[in-house]
């Protein structure tokens, strides 16, 4: 019988805005949580947390370096300012951050300090320190003099909706003057000195030793967003585009328009890959190389886009740049959601769109190494050994260098760990430490787990082992507190020696269920294609055995279907049947049309990937 060899099945993604009967046979037309990877098509989407839950309402995350190269989550909310570390949030003092929407805060580094902006506030700047020292929020100068002669810029009464650094320049986007809005104006600093602030704001008529200035660009309506595009930095406002060169004389800058025909909708919705800007108008993704732009949406996802976004809220949108895997994700709220719930993302190495689920109101996201003091230490995850990735030698530290974090209100997320743990599983030969005083990590605590199995060496001579059961109702906090109660009911009974001290031992935990408050949540992955023509358009055909190409840990879901003409209704022959990556190798299925369909779907408890399919049929009649 002849065979449809499909390959290469990641080449192309979804492509909805071509009829499927035009499409190749690899091209799904429809789909949700896969990435698209060096040809393959790899089930996606989860969620994981990082952090407990904090006491603030967060809206924004970034990552901050300090002069030896050690990195800090810095995260921004209504109430506070915080670095985030392995056991929760570092509250920075300083500045009164009290604000009306966390999501408007903006953040921009030069060097080892980092700069912060809220338009209800005034700027403030905070110095990254080695060892991660927490010193404190600090307001932004206007200009550093003598002492009489040093003004910041709440003394001044200006403010700012968004600041972001280019080079050693501060811009300050969308500016107040005292009482009055100038949504089209921008400010430039004086260059900073390396690891330093600039010493004025001041412009060159009233500082003649500074180059800073002010100029209103009287078009595009209100500027929404700036980035650095190689030597230039790009303002985005409405409905325009206008690129300010660096001339370095006593003018300063050169500005010049370069569009008016498309605009930015959030100052979060734009990325810089490879010396090009990626960025969300609202209803497409577009690039602009410095000289032109162009739509990156084209035949593929424009037309599901504009169909789904909810306009009024387009606002909250944010754009991250999701190095590891060369994806650039657009995360817009749509179908009338007031915060993202689905994600867009652009894979600029191979030129290809996947699509992602977000759960609960991702907010923000970012991407960076993981901090010197791991968020997430080996004795924390909660995923078998056998499939974790890293080394013993990484010592504590969680065994991914870098990750996409995520704010959903009061915690941080991992937005896309490598393998969920729903269906139970065990953590085996792990080291615990604990006294009297402190108990880490928590033993089947914060995520839920039922039972826990515990058994330590004491000094090499006596093995207990402990037994917890039916841990305590409520929310984290109170579940950690009450776990840490039965333990200490426990150790009291020992004798001194081991109540009290520290010591290594390893421990098995086992779980039956997750609490799906704390627990990981991955989404379904669903790919479907319709309209596949066979032996062409000659007549019926029958697909007799499909040979999928599948490989990983988590079984598949897969039917098959037929349609009598373009577009028509699917005759799906039966229920999904299960392929189980690694045992099966074909399945079965008689079904008979003109095109033909297919529906794959897993329950994302594990991953799988797909490189190809071999179908088998006959033309209807043949044997």
């Amino acid at each position: 019988m002849p065979i449809l060899n499909l390959r290469e099945m990641g080449s192309m993604g979804v492509v909805s805005d071509i009829a499927p009967w035009d499409l190749p046979p690899n091209a799904l037309s429809d789909g949700m949580n896969f990435r698209l990877q060096s040809g393959k098509i790899q089930s996606a989407g989860g969620i994981d947390p990082v952090s407990p839950d904090s006491t603030d309402r967060l809206g924004h995350i970034a990552q901050s370096t300090d002069a030896l190269g050690d990195s800090s989550w810095l995260v921004c909310g209504r109430s506070s300012v915080s670095l985030l570390r392995a056991n929760g949030f570092d509250y920075l003092a300083g500045e009164d951050v009290s604000n009306s929407d966390a999501t408007k805060w903006s953040t921009c580094q030069i060097g080892s300090v980092m700069f912060l902006n809220h338009p209800d506030l005034y700027p403030m700047y905070w110095v990254d320190e080695p060892g991660n020292v927490n010193t404190p929020l600090k307001p932004l100068p206007w200009h550093l003099g003598g002492e009489d002669d040093t003004e910041t810029w709440e003394d001044k009464g200006y403010r700012c909706r968004i600041l972001r650094a280019h080079k050693n320049f501060l811009f300050a986007l969308a500016t107040y003057e005292g009482d009055e809005e100038y949504p089209d104006k921008l400010f430039w600093s004086h260059p900073a000195d390396p690891n330093g602030i600039p010493f004025s704001w001041r412009p060159t008529i009233e500082q003649p030793d500074s180059i800073a200035g002010a100029v209103s660009l009287g078009r595009g309506g209100a500027i929404v967003g700036g980035e650095s595009l190689r030597d230039s930095f790009v303002i985005y406002s409405e409905k325009a585009l206008s690129v300010m060169d660096f001339t370095g004389d006593a003018l300063g800058w050169r500005r010049r328009a370069v569009s008016e025909t498309a605009g930015l909708v959030s100052k979060e919705a734009i990325k810089e890959v490879k010396g090009m800007h990626l960025f969300f108008a609202g209803d497409d993704v577009l690039s602009y190389d410095g000289n032109s732009m162009q739509s990156l949406m084209h035949n593929r996802l424009r037309k599901r886009l504009a169909a789904k976004v909810n306009w009024e809220a387009a606002s909250t949108s944010w754009a991250a740049h999701y190095q590891t895997t060369n994806e650039v994700w657009f995360a817009v709220p749509e179908d009338g959601a007031q915060s993202p719930t689905t994600a867009y993302c652009f894979n600029y190495r191979d030129n290809n769109w996947s699509i992602r689920d977000l759960e609960r109101g991702i907010s923000h996201a970012s991407f960076g190494s993981t901090p010197s003091t791991s968020t997430r230490p080996w004795e924390g995850f909660l995923t078998k050994w056998s499939d974790e990735r890293g080394t013993w030698g990484q010592g504590g530290e969680r065994p991914f260098e870098k990750a996409m974090y995520g704010l959903s209100e009061g915690t941080v997320f991992d937005l896309d760990p490598g393998v969920s743990t729903l269906g139970g599983g065990t953590t085996q030969y792990n080291d615990i430490r604990w006294d009297t005083a402190d108990l880490s990590p928590a033993p089947a605590t914060i995520m839920g787990w039922n039972t826990a199995i515990g058994d330590w060496d004491s000094n090499g001579d006596d093995w207990e082992k402990v037994y917890v059961d039916q841990l305590p109702e409520g929310d984290g906090e109170n579940i950690w507190a009450g776990a840490k109660e039965i333990w200490q009911d426990r150790t009291d009974s020992w004798n001194e020696s081991t109540a009290s001290g520290t010591w290594d031992g390893y421990y098995d935990i086992t779980w039956d269920s997750m609490n799906p408050t704390f627990g990981y949540v991955r989404s379904d992955t669903f790919l479907m294609r319709t309209d596949i023509p066979i032996g062409g358009h000659e007549g019926n055909t029958t697909i007799t055995r499909v040979y999928p190409h599948i490989e990983g840990s988590s079984d598949v879901e897969i039917r098959f279907g037929s349609q009598q003409n373009a577009g028509g209704e699917i005759l799906w022959a039966g229920d999904f049947r299960t392929f189980r990556p690694g045992r099966d190798r074909k399945i079965d299925v008689r079904t008979t049309g003109e095109l033909h369909a297919y529906e794959i779907r897993s329950s994302g408890t594990d991953y799988f990937n797909l490189t190809g399919m071999d179908i088998e049929y006959s033309m209807a009649g043949s044997r």
